[in-house]
């Protein structure tokens, strides 16, 4: 059966690829490859990864995950569906190093930076204003200036202003 387009595609290999691979594989790699399944289609619908296919025969046993023009693989096992799934949670988060002053646009509500000192904070309000705002231990709303945040490494979610 051909499908016509990109989705009918996934959709008909994420529907086979479970039924033909679980059965062979024990309690938890099957948990694990569910939620592999489950995570690689919301990737693959918000258009974080473009391509996935899982192998598991004699001769081959491989999951693959293509994103933009890298191809990346593990072996079909317990660690190699865990590393799969790290890899896709992965995606959804983002690192930067603040540079300039133009780098404070860039982060979001709820962003983790880690100063250069070695303090961590978490902005309460940023939202791509270029002002980064975080609530100390004594519930006082602080704003952070450029100078103290230069060098420091911001983690966040990808796209959540």
């Amino acid at each position: 059966m051909l499908a016509t387009n990109e989705k009918e595609d996934f959709e008909m290999m994420t529907a086979l690829v479970p039924k033909i691979s679980q059965p062979a594989l024990v309690s938890d790699h099957a948990l694990g490859f569910v939620e592999l399944m489950h995570l690689v289609e919301d990737a693959k619908n918000k258009r974080l990864i473009s391509s996935f296919y899982a192998i598991n025969t004699d001769l081959q046993q491989e999951i693959a995950i293509n994103n933009k023009d890298v191809t990346y693989k593990w072996r079909f096992n317990t660690q190699g569906v865990k590393e799969a799934i790290h890899f896709i949670n992965s995606l959804y988060t983002e690192t930067f190093v603040i540079e300039s002053e133009s780098d404070l646009d860039k982060i979001n509500c709820n962003a983790d930076i880690k100063l250069l000192n070695g303090m961590n904070i978490e902005t309460s309000d940023s939202g791509g204003s270029g002002v980064v705002r975080y609530f100390s231990e004594d519930s006082a709303y602080n704003h952070v200036d450029f100078i103290f945040l230069k060098g420091a490494t911001v983690t966040q979610k990808r796209g959540a202003a």
